[in-house]
């Protein structure tokens, strides 16, 4: 997961980024999006 942490900067998503902007800390909610998916498909495999 961590790699993809790290891919993901709002330079590279502008419009995931202003979506973020408007509801808080791009890499915080980011973070907690990716945790929710991984979680997501742990639990269903």
């Amino acid at each position: 997961m961590e790699p993809l942490l790290r891919a993901a900067t709002a330079e590279r998503f502008p419009a995931l980024a202003a979506v973020a902007e408007h509801f808080g800390d791009f890499e915080h909610r980011f973070r907690h999006g990716v945790g929710l998916i991984v979680r997501g498909r742990e639990a269903s495999a």
